[in-house]
């Protein structure tokens, strides 16, 4: 990744954790002097994106490291992403319910509601029970 596209990451990944302080500029400044983060493929950064903002916490600069090794080495994070949210965290509330005779899938709407004072009706999405993307195992 060129030092641009880090600092680009870092203002997404604030950006999902809107109310933890964070040194926005110092992460920056070691981040994108970091040698494994210049050597990463800056297509891999979307996807770890999706990982990183499903997590509980800001992430540190090895969990970060952590999931781009992953990516660099299986093409995707370990485990199963969720059904409902595809790995996002937030649910659409859209469901593949079965297949009619021909073999297309039917899905549920979205969540809907109406604004309490105008009455203009508008989809929502709201958070998944799974943990990060995954249904914890039991």
């Amino acid at each position: 990744m060129k030092p641009i596209d880090i600092d680009l990451f870092i203002d997404r990944l604030c950006g999902a954790f809107p109310t933890v302080t964070i040194a926005r500029n110092t992460v920056k400044n070691t981040w994108s002097k970091d040698e494994f983060m210049l050597g990463v493929d800056e297509k891999l950064g979307g996807t770890a994106l999706v990982k990183l903002e499903n997590e509980k916490t800001f992430p540190t600069l090895a969990r970060v490291r952590e999931v781009f090794r992953q990516l660099a080495h299986t093409g995707r994070v370990e485990g199963p992403r969720c059904e409902r949210c595809a790995g996002t965290g937030w649910d659409d509330g859209m469901r593949v319910t079965g297949s009619d005779d021909f073999g297309w899938s039917v899905t549920q709407d979205p969540y809907k509601a109406r604004h309490p004072l105008t009455g203009v009706p508008f989809s929502y999405v709201k958070q998944c029970v799974c943990v990060g993307g995954r249904h914890e195992q039991n």
